[in-house]
């Protein structure tokens, strides 16, 4: 389990946070492992996770295990992980329960981390499958100035905190809108089905709640079309569907 401080710099949480950063599911830095983390750190090299990207060769090749071939390593490994993306980059800093499916939704709804640190509690709220205790955790997390300057730090360095050029989820005439897709249809696979979605500016959610605003329903739909009748949203079938894909 990863370990999540709200503080950035926090001293005692720093490799945890470091290791969780570099891990697979954020930035997945080869050569980032447990020995090295607690090297930089001890001897502090690193105070704060934008450190990492101003390490040098020669500080790293004179580390334990180190060397020059893997130093040059370890640094094209930071230089990759610049462009990883919104939502690794996002669930790479640690917020409190924004695990990566939260990360995915956040960085679906915002188009950069400047729009989402100024989010309030009522506009993240308003996210399907954000609740109260993510949005809390987030204005907290950027409320704190001592985030905000090490967020600004990593995009000085060049990590990607925004969706890529093209992106037009929340800019099409879907924008806002979570939809639910259940069961089969017979004109798209659910590939097809989200893309289309998404290339109107909206979202597909994997489940339904009071904010989603559309379920397209098909053959054996299953629960999720129960959940919807009894919040009083809206269900499409394929017809409906293709006449909203249509009509925008």
């Amino acid at each position: 389990m990863a370990h999540r401080c709200p503080n950035a710099s926090c001293p005692a949480q720093l490799r945890e946070r470091i290791l969780h950063w570099g891990g697979r599911g954020a930035m997945d830095i080869d050569g980032l492992g447990d020995s090295l983390v607690r090297q930089i750190v001890e001897q502090g090299l690193v105070e704060d996770l934008a450190d990492l990207y101003e390490l040098d060769h020669a500080t790293l090749a004179g580390l334990e295990r180190m060397g020059d071939l893997s130093a040059r390593n370890l640094l094209a490994a930071f230089e990759r992980s610049k462009a990883r993306g919104f939502r690794h980059a996002l669930y790479g800093l640690g917020i409190r329960f924004v695990g990566g499916t939260v990360a995915t939704i956040l960085a679906g709804d915002f188009a950069s981390i400047e729009e989402l640190k100024e989010a309030d509690r009522e506009r993240l709220e308003a996210i399907d499958g954000i609740g109260p205790r993510v949005a809390e955790s987030v204005v907290a997390f950027f409320g704190r100035p001592e985030n905000r300057r090490v967020v600004e730090r990593l995009l000085e360095n060049g990590i990607v905190f925004r969706r890529p050029a093209g992106d037009r989820r929340g800019q099409g005439p879907l924008a806002g809108r979570a939809i639910v897709l259940t069961g089969s249809l017979e004109r798209f696979t659910r590939a097809q089905a989200t893309e289309a979605i998404e290339a109107l500016g909206g979202r597909v959610a994997g489940s339904v709640s009071k904010k989603t605003d559309y379920v397209v329903a098909g053959a054996d739909p299953g629960s999720k079309l129960d959940r919807a009748r009894s919040l009083g949203v809206e269900v499409l079938d394929e017809a409906g569907f293709t006449a909203l894909l249509e009509a925008r």
